[in-house]
Order: structure tokens, then sequence, then C-alpha cells
């Protein structure tokens, strides 16, 4: 996954983010008709002057729409943000909101979506960031 992240802790500049998202129909909670994929993603990024480094678990309700293979899904977020900055280090907590569209066809997978996140601050560091981000990998 590749995207953009803007936060507080660089005044809102905008910040190229990479990362790993796994998602899987979810193995705890689930509907009738299986709308419930957990989303995992790590990423990070070193710019602007800040490092940071981010461990997310977003379970998403998820609707097919249009043609097959396309879907809409959104849901909570629950975040560990590993912020390094002008000599300061501090893990933030960051609850928030993920929504994003996929589309699956074979192995084919792409997706895009958006994640907000407030995590307060700690020390002088605040993070609160929304992340912008494309992804695209392999289904099955």
């Amino acid at each position: 996954s590749a995207g953009v992240m803007s936060a507080s802790a660089t005044n809102n500049d905008s910040m190229f983010v990479y990362g790993l998202d796994i998602n899987m129909n979810c193995g705890l909670i689930q509907t009738p008709d299986n709308r419930i994929r957990t989303h995992v993603q790590i990423n990070h990024t070193d710019e602007s002057g800040m490092k940071a480094t981010s461990f997310e678990l977003s379970p998403r309700y998820t609707r097919p729409v249009g043609m097959p293979g396309l879907s809409v899904g959104v849901g909570p977020s629950l975040a560990v943000f590993k912020v390094e900055t002008a000599g300061l280090s501090r893990n933030l907590t960051g609850l928030g909101l993920a929504g994003g569209v996929n589309y699956r066809a074979g192995a084919f997978y792409v997706g895009a979506d958006v994640r907000v996140h407030s995590t307060g601050s700690k020390d002088g560091v605040d993070l609160d960031p929304v992340t912008w981000g494309l992804k695209a990998g392999v289904n099955f």
C-alpha cells in the first residue's frame, strides 16, 4: 500500500507513507452474509522531520456495489503510532474511522481508503493523522 498522510505533528505537511495491508473475513464477529472484513495495516513514513510507524486494526462492514467484485466498507479503527521527532520518541494510541472501496477479480485486488485517527497529545507530540491510501495486491 502507498499513500499520503497529513499530520498535526508536521503542521499538516503531506508525507508519503508506505506499508502492508492484509484484510480477511473477520473470524470473531461476522454477519450471516460475511460482510465484515478486518484490515490489519502496518505503515511507515520518514519525512518532514518526523518518522512514524503505525499498526492499525480496522474491522469494516462491507457491501457489494455495482459490478461483481466491487465493494465499499466503513468501520472503526484502532492504531498504535511510534512517532520520532526532534529528539523525542513517543508511542501514541489512536482511535478513528476508516473507509474504503475494494475490487477483487480472481487473484487481482486493488483498493483505496481513507483513515482518520485522533491520538491526543503526549509530551508535546500530537499526531492526529489523516491518511489517503491506494492498495494493489493478490486476492487468495
